[in-house]
């Protein structure tokens, strides 16, 4: 007569914060007895908190912690990338924008530089007009 009694992982239940942070995790075993190859008992247990010492499936959830690793990594290198692309970005768009007050200052003083010589053109016509009575008068039409 061989009696066996095991207990084996039957499920994990591994909870999340809002930060995505573990919060706790609980497994459940299934017992099953076995005497002389007949199944006496097969039972799934109450849930109780996971300690990955001694637990069979750790290999695996150190290969699923690894890859959520390599995952972290990976998008914490892009994000340093995005980052630094972002401040690049800021430095140019400074850049573009001093370029532009200084085209719109240079466009003012353009402008006021053209206004006085209009303004001195007008003057020097009417001072011309007045000065020469042999120009011929406008007429009004």
């Amino acid at each position: 007569m061989a009696l066996q009694d095991t207990k084996i992982p039957y499920e994990i239940l591994i909870r999340f914060g809002d930060d995505g942070a573990p919060l706790g995790a609980h497994v459940q075993y299934r017992r099953r007895v076995i005497l002389d190859g007949e199944v006496l008992k097969d039972d799934v247990l109450d849930a109780e908190p996971l300690g990955l010492v001694d637990f069979p499936t750790s290999d695996l959830l150190s290969e699923a912690a690894e890859k959520a690793l390599a995952t972290i990594n990976g998008q914490s290198l892009a994000l340093a990338h995005a980052a630094a692309t972002e401040a690049e970005l800021r430095s140019e768009i400074e850049r573009l924008q001093d370029l532009a007050s200084s085209v719109v200052a240079q466009a003012a003083n353009t402008e006021a530089e053209l206004q006085s010589e209009i303004e001195r053109l007008q003057h020097l016509t009417s001072s011309a007009v007045q000065n020469n009575p042999t120009t011929p008068a406008m007429v009004d039409a």
